[in-house]
């Protein structure tokens, strides 16, 4: 039988609590661990371009 949250006592309502708190932490974590995974590859990215842009202009420098 399902008993509603008001039924709970102090103790299960805690556990309850604790659960959805860990849940969303972990999901916060992940997420972080998103954005800095896309911060990452942006930076190496903009650095690979620029590498490009500088051997462009080196080897048109050098008429190549």
């Amino acid at each position: 039988m399902h008993r509603s949250y008001c039924d709970l006592t102090v103790g299960e309502r805690r556990q309850i609590w604790d659960e959805i708190w860990e849940e969303a932490m972990r999901r916060k974590r992940e997420l972080r661990h998103l954005k800095s995974e896309e911060e990452k590859q942006s930076w190496i990215l903009a650095l690979v371009n620029r590498k490009i842009k500088e051997r462009k202009s080196k080897d048109k420098s050098l008429g190549l």
